[in-house]
């Protein structure tokens, strides 16, 4: 499904978790746009920790070779 090449867990509390079609890069950005992570990761499910952030809505735009998805994460 092109619509949701990554599934993404949007409500979190110490980590994202991806489970990604293939290989992606991802940059993880706080509601003001400011960039705060970069990374990538590989197919298969993946973690991005987010323990040091401040609670709140971020912004996380996943893109591989073929696919681009943003979604909206709630740290609680």
């Amino acid at each position: 499904n092109a619509d949701n090449f990554f599934s993404v867990s949007t409500l979190v509390q110490n980590e994202i978790v991806v489970n990604a079609g293939e290989n992606y890069q991802y940059v993880l950005s706080n509601t003001n746009g400011m960039r705060i992570s970069t990374g990538s990761g590989i197919k298969g499910i993946n973690r991005i920790d987010v323990s040091r952030q401040a609670r709140g809505m971020y912004i996380i735009r996943l893109f591989s070779e073929n696919q681009q998805q943003t979604e909206r994460i709630i740290r609680q």
